[in-house]
Order: C-alpha cells, then sequence, then structure tokens
C-alpha cells in the first residue's frame, strides 16, 4: 500500500519513532534523528545525564553506523564478537595515522583466520552525542581494502549498555 509516496512499512516505523519520542519527551528528554548514507537512522537521546543512540539494523541483517573517529567520519560495521575495533590502513591513514611508523605487529584471530594488526589508540569515536575516548583499536594490514571498518568491543564495551532488541541496537553512556 502506497499513502503519500511513503509504502506502509515507512509509515509504520515513523509511528514508532514518534511513540519512542513521545515516551522519552515524558521522561524529560529529547530527541534528535540523522539519516545516514545507507538509509538506516541513529537516534540520539538524552534521559538525564544518559546519552543514547539507537542504530537501527539494515534489511539484510547487518548493521552499519558512521561515527566520527578523530572527527573524520568512517562507516562501520557493528560487530558485537570483534574484541577490537578494527580499522582499514586507508582508513586510518584518513584519521591521521602513520601507519608506517607503528612498528609493533600483532596477529589476531577473527572470523576469516588469522590476519596481523597493528595496534593502535583512536582519540575519539563518538556516534550521535554517544563519545568514547582513548579507544584500543588495531590496524588491518591486509592488502584487501574490501574489509570493513569494524566497531568492537573495545568501543561496545565501555558503554553503560548496549542491547539489542526490536531490529536496534540501543548504545547508552
Amino acid at each position: 500500500m502506497r499513502l503519500f509516496g511513503k509504502t506502509a512499512r515507512n509509515i509504520s516505523q515513523f509511528a514508532l519513532f514518534l511513540a519512542w519520542s513521545t515516551a522519552v519527551g515524558m521522561l524529560g528528554g529529547t530527541v534528535g534523528q540523522t539519516l545516514l548514507d545507507q538509509g538506516y537512522v541513529t537516534y540520539r537521546t538524552y534521559v538525564g545525564d544518559a546519552q543514547v543512540a539507537v542504530i537501527r539494523q539494515r534489511s539484510d541483517q547487518v548493521m552499519y553506523v558512521t561515527a566520527l573517529v578523530n572527527g573524520v567520519p568512517l562507516r562501520f560495521l557493528v560487530d558485537t564478537g570483534a574484541t577490537i575495533v578494527r580499522l582499514t590502513k586507508s582508513d586510518a591513514e584518513r584519521i591521521g595515522i602513520d601507519v608506517d611508523s607503528l612498528t609493533e605487529v600483532d596477529q589476531m584471530m577473527t572470523a576469516g583466520g588469522i590476519v596481523e594488526m597493528k595496534p593502535a589508540r583512536l582519540e575519539t569515536v563518538q556516534i550521535g552525542d554517544v563519545e568514547i575516548k582513548n579507544v584500543r583499536a588495531g590496524i588491518s594490514m591486509s592488502h584487501n581494502e574490501d574489509n570493513n571498518n569494524l566497531l568492537g568491543m573495545s568501543f561496545l564495551g565501555r558503554l553503560t549498555r548496549f542491547e539489542y532488541s526490536a531490529r536496534q541496537l540501543v548504545l547508552t553512556k
């Protein structure tokens, strides 16, 4: 069914957002909405002193999010099974890391096997207004630049809470 150029699914998602934002408002919070490049949405919410970002799962069952890393927007695949945040070499260089000057190389076990990574620290990783400082990361030394940046537990584990429900990942700090 189409109504004013919107599908019934989009209208029901919008209705859920309105109900959710009304509930947040009743608790004294505020809500902002940011449309991201792949059609998924991050909601920013403030309830008391807490900051909350909500990442919607895409129809292909994965979650991507654009995070500001050291002030530069980078696209990440959210991976709760990854121990650390992983960056491609090219994205690490985009945020100002001189990868070639990093001398330590670690081997990490991944779902795809053992890979070499150079350990690094990210000054800030920010999604909406949820910001974590001094985040441990690994720079992938794979020459396959099709690798995704991974938003792993070195970021997620430092949140007050993260919860997956109803095809959404709720990040709370």
